[in-house]
């Protein structure tokens, strides 16, 4: 199956809305796997209660990113069919941590150990997503816009890590005056995060061609 679309012609240059989706797609997926990161890093945060934002945030964050991403794809030339089949697999993907321990016979076992690989998933997810769009970009000829998304995905996400490495939520325990757990979402990291999906978006829509 082909990835053009109907005529096989790809456009001359990208358009604003395909970067900016690229931009802010590629960001909003790798911000998801950093905030399932706490998971990954220590055991205590599984049944701690102040990551419980993470908890939820970290996937349908992604899930928009995805979303953002894929519809991108479709403007690089991607077709209608592929485009589809690649929603709901990353649908299925990004929600596998809820609906898969429903479907077995030891769930609570199960649950425990996907929460732990909840941050490998996004990771994996968001790096399949990457690895289809540099295939599309490539048989379109559009790898100029690609690497500009992505590029602007990258630098507005390290900008993201740094806020939440230093003013992300801090918890301490009894005794502690340094946290011995990474950061958690708060409100500050929430504020951040829609602040740089904007602007990398904008700066996708600006360092793009008008059709």
């Amino acid at each position: 199956m082909s990835v053009a679309q109907p005529g096989g012609v790809a456009p001359a240059a990208p358009s604003r809305h395909a970067l900016a989706q690229l931009a802010a797609g590629g960001f909003l997926l790798l911000d998801g796997a950093l905030f399932a990161a706490p998971f990954l890093l220590s055991g205590r945060a599984q049944g701690n209660d102040v990551f419980l934002t993470n908890l939820f945030l970290a996937p349908l964050i992604s899930l928009l990113g995805g979303l953002l991403y894929i519809l991108a794809l479709r403007r690089l030339g991607l077709s209608i069919i592929l485009v589809l089949i690649l929603i709901a697999v990353n649908l299925a993907v990004l929600t596998s941590w809820l609906w898969l321990p429903q479907v077995t016979g030891n769930g609570v076992v199960l649950a425990i150990g996907v929460l732990a690989l909840l941050p490998v998933i996004l990771l994996v997810d968001a790096a399949l997503l990457f690895l289809i769009g540099a295939l599309v970009a490539w048989t379109q000829r559009q790898w100029d816009a690609w690497t500009r998304g992505i590029l602007l995905a990258l630098v507005t996400g390290g900008a993201l890590a740094v806020v939440y490495s230093f003013f992300g939520g801090q918890y301490l325990a009894f005794g502690e005056k340094t946290s011995s757990l990474p950061p958690y979402l708060n409100g500050v990291t929430l504020a951040a995060t829609a602040a740089l999906a904007v602007l990398a978006y904008l700066l996708g829509w600006r360092w793009g061609r008008p059709q």
